[in-house]
């Protein structure tokens, strides 16, 4: 944070500490614990996210740990631009009984990664859809105008892994597609995948733009469905794409992302703020708790 000479995050009251430049606290009874220019009140209620003040910010669901780590040693650019036969795609784990869960469909009010699978897989043609059961290691530059689906499930006991990309070459592979499903996870809808594809400009078809900083917009950096029935109309919009098009939405939702999901972005939105106390949701494994 280069714009502040002074960052700290206490667990405790210390009221010989000079007045600070930004005090990070993450209980509601440390507010007044120091005196500082500006406070950040980190929160992991997301389900509160929609009721804050008008000074909040969102920090959705990064990246996985490892594929920050894995970034370390690859061009992200190169990625981006490189050669995409597939126009649609998706690969995660489809075991029934975690991603068909009452959270995403009730508490939510979302269609459940099992829902949207199933649907597609009963009402897409052949033309229109290819299951993948094992890995496709290295795309041929022939175009698949389909909606590829890598089929695979994993659970405690039983699994069924022939389809499941190794993460140390996910980024890869997700680079290699037009546009990404952006299915629910377990027990709320973003995941890592999404945000992943997104920074490699693939661009996502989804139903929870809600859960993400705003600037998402439908045929501007994304794909937008509410239904079932959208979702299909939509994934034959999405086949009939032109190349126009696609690079449009495909810059559009790099832009999207570099302003709004990089850790330089969530910073830069910090110190935008004008306001003396902000609201900071972070989305973490522990938000549905």
């Amino acid at each position: 944070l280069p714009k502040y000479k002074i960052v700290f995050l206490p667990n405790k009251s210390d009221k010989g500490l000079p007045k600070l430049d930004l005090y990070f606290y993450d209980q509601p009874a440390l507010a007044n614990a120091f005196s500082s220019v500006k406070k950040v009140y980190v929160r992991i209620d997301v389900f509160n996210y929609q009721k804050a003040n008008k000074s909040h910010l969102l920090m959705s669901l990064p990246m996985s740990v490892e594929q920050y780590d894995l970034l370390e040693n690859i061009d992200l650019n190169t990625l981006r631009n490189c050669k995409r036969p597939l126009r649609l795609f998706y690969s995660g784990n489809l075991d029934r009984a975690n991603y068909d869960t009452s959270a995403i469909k009730h508490i939510y009010k979302k269609l459940s990664r099992v829902e949207l699978i199933d649907f597609l897989k009963q009402n897409l043609s052949a033309s229109e859809i290819e299951v993948r059961k094992s890995v496709v290691d290295k795309e041929e530059c022939i175009k698949v105008n389909k909606f590829v689906l890598y089929d695979w499930f994993w659970k405690a006991g039983e699994n069924n892994l022939a389809a499941r990309i190794d993460n140390k070459s996910w980024l890869t592979h997700v680079s290699k597609a037009d546009f990404f499903l952006g299915c629910p996870g377990i027990v709320m809808p973003p995941t890592h995948a999404l945000v992943e594809a997104m920074a490699l400009g693939c661009i996502p078809v989804f139903q929870f733009p809600e859960f993400y900083p705003s600037g998402l917009v439908d045929m501007v950096n994304c794909i937008i469905f509410t239904n079932k029935e959208d979702l299909l109309t939509k994934v034959r919009k999405v086949l009939s794409l032109s190349n126009d098009e696609i690079a449009r939405l495909r810059n559009g939702i790099i832009a999207y992302y570099e302003n709004n999901l990089t850790p330089r972005a969530y910073i830069n939105n910090l110190e935008r703020s004008e306001s003396e106390l902000v609201d900071y949701f972070v989305y973490t494994s522990y938000s549905h708790l």
